[in-house]
């Protein structure tokens, strides 16, 4: 049976496969029979949780186990910070990050980075590996503080109406809002006047907001 709870370096193992094997999603999709869509969207860092026939059938193509791909047999250890870093893929506390700052932070995984990371947020239920906090000083009406700390879950499953982190053609993260149109997803802006960004390989989600917080 899959652990659904490793989940954290999935997005990031399967692109690193996919570029060395040299072959388009296209071809791979077609070898192992199943939807480009559905390898897309795990690349894409949409399906956060993909089925056991996915995980399996992408691990037997590559050759490496599912545990490899789905990460759960690397070593996760760095001196000084034994309450974060634990065997279990959980955490009680996640890196308070600034936003501009969230692509280095999901480059950064392995090993971490932890210059990156101005404090520490406790949280009261485990949160997955990987997942972090930003801060967020402008005020949105009915949706965020003029001075919040967004919780981001960096591995949950993304649907439509969810707010996310995530970076439009290589610019800095911000919050969207995404949007389902028949099979395909879309980033809308929050608090601008911007168009609808289809999520593509050049559209990068971090993770989904699960809680907002205000901080003093």
């Amino acid at each position: 049976m899959i652990d659904k709870k490793v989940q954290m370096p999935l997005q990031r193992i399967l692109k690193n496969l996919v570029e060395s094997s040299g072959l388009r999603v296209s071809e791979i999709a077609r070898e192992v029979k199943m939807p480009e869509t559905t390898i897309r969207y795990i690349l894409y860092g949409i399906t956060k949780q993909p089925s056991a026939e996915t995980l399996k059938k992408l691990a037997d193509f590559f050759g490496v186990t599912i545990d490899y791909l789905i990460g759960k047999n690397r070593e996760l250890q760095q001196q000084g910070t034994t309450d974060f870093l634990q065997n279990s893929l959980t955490v009680t506390k996640v890196p308070l990050i600034d936003l501009d700052r969230v692509k280095q932070w999901a480059a950064n995984q392995d090993p971490f980075d932890f210059s990156l990371v101005k404090s520490w947020v406790v949280v009261e239920e485990n949160m997955q590996m990987g997942s972090f906090a930003v801060c967020f000083d402008r005020a949105i009406k009915g949706l965020f503080y003029e001075k919040s700390v967004l919780l981001v879950d960096s591995n949950g499953t993304i649907d439509s109406g969810d707010y996310v982190i995530a970076s439009v053609n290589k610019k800095k993260p911000t919050i969207k809002r995404v949007w389902k149109e028949q099979e395909n997803y879309y980033l809308e802006p929050v608090g601008t006047k911007e168009d609808m960004d289809e999520i593509t390989e050049k559209n990068i989600v971090f993770g989904k907001i699960i809680e907002v917080r205000r901080y003093l």
